[in-house]
């Protein structure tokens, strides 16, 4: 008895599965579909550049902020004068590794220094009080 009283209730679990599934309305015939969208316009930008290096110019400019200077690295044509802008609360300088090249005083916040570089060559420089703060100055013929 037990046996035939399962396979009743098998039987109608397995309609009401059937019935179920054939319940809900396809999606193709009644329900709306959603509006397809054409793209929205992308606005022409430049990428943020992400290099520490600036390219080539006849006058340009350095921060010198959160203990280092920004960029790091620039390329110049032979006569371009560099200014340093000094932005930290705490001194710093602009001092050439070795050879002529940029010497400032000890600035303090607020304050500029500028160099002119003349002479082609690669300028390492560094802060004087802060020594791992470095840049380099690549300067190119005209």
């Amino acid at each position: 008895m037990m046996k035939k009283h399962l396979g009743g209730i098998a039987v109608a679990t397995l309609a009401l599965l059937l019935l179920g599934a054939g319940c809900g309305s396809s999606p193709s015939a009644e329900q709306p579909r959603p509006e397809a969208k054409a793209p929205e316009p992308l606005e022409m930008t430049q990428p943020a550049p992400t290099a520490e290096t600036v390219p080539s110019a006849t006058a340009t400019a350095v921060s010198i902020e959160n203990f280092k200077f920004s960029p790091s690295s620039i390329t110049v044509k032979k006569g371009t004068t560099i200014t340093w802008t000094q932005m930290d609360s705490t001194p710093h300088t602009v001092t050439v590794e070795k050879g002529d090249g940029p010497d400032s005083p000890l600035l303090q916040k607020g304050e500029t220094y500028s160099y002119k570089f003349d002479n082609v060559g690669t300028y390492a420089y560094h802060c004087k009080p802060h020594p791992y703060m470095k840049g380099t100055i690549v300067v190119e013929a005209e």
